[in-house]
């Protein structure tokens, strides 16, 4: 299947992303509550379980990210959101899953189209 459409050019997501790594440390007030500030936008807790592999890949990542970016926010929460939304989005170009019935299957298809 031939891909006939790319991303379009700003995406929300992507934007509170860019937020979230540019935010600068703001003059606290002189009066604050005590604790830790709100974060820009809601997250949940998810437990995620990777091998010492995967780990040394969403570090690996999220390095090469924060060095392109020229921040040291970047985190490995908004590594592996992007990831999510960028596999789902081949699969949505390549048409769905396929016939595949198991990550082997589904590796070679999605990485031979998507190797160019």
């Amino acid at each position: 299947m031939t891909k006939t459409s790319s991303l379009p050019a700003k995406q929300p997501w992507a934007e509170l992303y860019n937020l979230e790594s540019r935010l600068q440390q703001q003059q606290l007030p002189l009066s604050r509550k005590v604790g830790r500030p709100s974060a820009p936008f809601p997250r949940t807790q998810k437990l995620m379980r990777f091998t010492a592999d995967e780990k040394r890949l969403l570090a690996s990542l999220t390095g090469k990210l924060q060095s392109q970016f020229g921040t040291n926010k970047v985190n490995g929460s908004q590594v592996t959101g992007f990831a999510l939304r960028l596999m789902t989005h081949i699969i949505d170009q390549e048409g769905g899953l396929g016939e595949s019935k198991e990550f082997t299957g589904l590796w070679e298809r999605l990485s031979k189209t998507n190797s160019k």
